[in-house]
């Protein structure tokens, strides 16, 4: 008798998380040993609330767009659960619903806090003795899981950073004398996504400096280089991590509030470096956050980013249905020179709560920009463009709400 199975999308949104649901959809549907597919409303909530809906109840010509939809078409949550130990009302409350509607499998797809709830409830679901196969799909623009090689959502990310850069670069061209343009770009721990602003060299348009977390900032060679770089070509674009840090391991910029993670909530430290230079060096500066268009603009993903997020979601329920155990799916890549990759199963112990960090190799020998190393990472990753039917001049996605 087959046994039934629940998705959850967790975290941030991505262009390409929406992908992964539509190969677990469709290999749930071939499969032998799954039965229905329930889709969990708000990520972990839907399962504490019983808030399910089955994918039958969705139009084919909905599902059929889900690759090329951006954001969590059944809407994410950012939700700590305390050790069952120590609270276990929301543990219970989630038993219960998997009871209900005879729920064996679950497949949760998002970063690394959602990899740690996975771990959280596993164990919970063991020590109550309640049959079920917990795998979890990667995501995050971060690419900062461990073990993976990179994480759907990355790739499609990087490549709109490096494609802004290019465009900020002409911008700043217009006029006789330039200014500084400072441009902060997600990443919290790691610097993968501003590093990929780097990309834009190739066409002779990036960044003239790259700051990243993994390099401790230091305030008084950054005004040397910016004074330095503008005397030299009338005009500077930096590259800017939002959570650089100085030498003492201190954001440089964060605000005074923390998410349910306790994590300090970051963001505006363009702001605070544009205000230093004009203060500092009297030269016209501009800030300019990425903020959200960097998490999904659909309209840049890469076609490669997509087909890996439907492999993963694929591969979850191939994982799940032969008796592979808990864990992540993860990417190894096979050849450096011809890019393959392969799927392997990994278990969440060795990837929840750690940070894949940009190896320094993948920065130049003064580590303000990037090296051949990290373009050679990051080309095959970004191949690829999506073909859409368009609707009055509009990119046509699925319905935002499927519930």
């Amino acid at each position: 008798m087959k046994e039934n199975a629940v998705y959850l999308q967790s975290g941030g949104p991505t262009s390409v998380i929406n992908a992964s649901l539509f190969g677990v959809i469709n290999q749930v549907e071939i499969s032998d040993t799954i039965g229905d597919l329930f889709l969990s409303h708000y990520g972990i909530k839907g399962l504490i609330n019983n808030d399910l809906k089955n994918a039958k109840s969705i139009p084919t010509e909905q599902i059929e767009l889900l690759p090329y939809t951006p954001s969590c078409i059944l809407g994410s949550v950012r939700y700590k659960m305390k050790d069952f130990h120590e609270d276990e009302e929301d543990y219970l409350r989630i038993l219960d619903t998997l009871k209900k509607n005879n729920i064996h499998y679950i497949f949760l797809n998002g970063g690394n806090d959602s990899m740690d709830t996975a771990m959280k409830l596993s164990a919970y679901l063991k020590f109550k003795k309640y049959p079920c196969k917990f795998i979890g799909i990667p995501k995050t623009i971060d690419n900062d899981l461990v073990i993976t090689d990179h994480t759907p959502g990355f790739a499609s990310a990087a490549k709109f950073v490096a494609n802004v850069m290019e465009t900020l670069t002409y911008d700043n061209l217009t006029y006789q004398k330039g200014r500084v343009n400072i441009v902060e770009i997600m990443g919290r721990d790691t610097g993968w996504l501003t590093a990929a602003s780097g990309l834009a060299s190739l066409h002779k348009s990036g960044p003239d400096l790259i700051f990243v977390p993994e390099v401790a900032f230091d305030t008084s060679k950054f005004l040397t280089e910016v004074e330095r770089i503008y005397k030299e070509k009338g005009r500077v674009l930096v590259a800017v991590s939002e959570g650089i840090k100085d030498k003492e391991g201190e954001f440089v910029y964060k605000q005074a509030s923390q998410d349910v993670f306790a994590h300090s909530q970051l963001g505006g430290v363009s702001h605070y470096l544009a205000a230093l230079v004009e203060e500092k060096l009297n030269i016209s500066t501009r800030a300019i956050e990425l903020s959200l268009l960097q998490r999904c603009f659909a309209p840049e993903a890469s076609l490669t980013d997509i087909k890996e997020a439907i492999h993963c979601g694929e591969n979850a329920v191939k994982y799940a249905s032969n008796d592979y155990g808990n864990g992540m799916v993860t990417m190894k890549r096979l050849d450096k020179n011809n890019y393959q990759l392969t799927y392997e199963l990994v278990p969440f112990e060795k990837i929840a709560n750690q940070i894949k960090y940009l190896p320094l190799s993948m920065l130049n020998g003064t580590k303000d920009n990037i090296s051949q190393e990290f373009i050679d990472y990051l080309i095959p990753l970004i191949r690829g463009k999506i073909n859409h039917d368009e609707k009055n001049g509009l990119y046509l996605y699925s319905q935002k709400e499927f519930f």
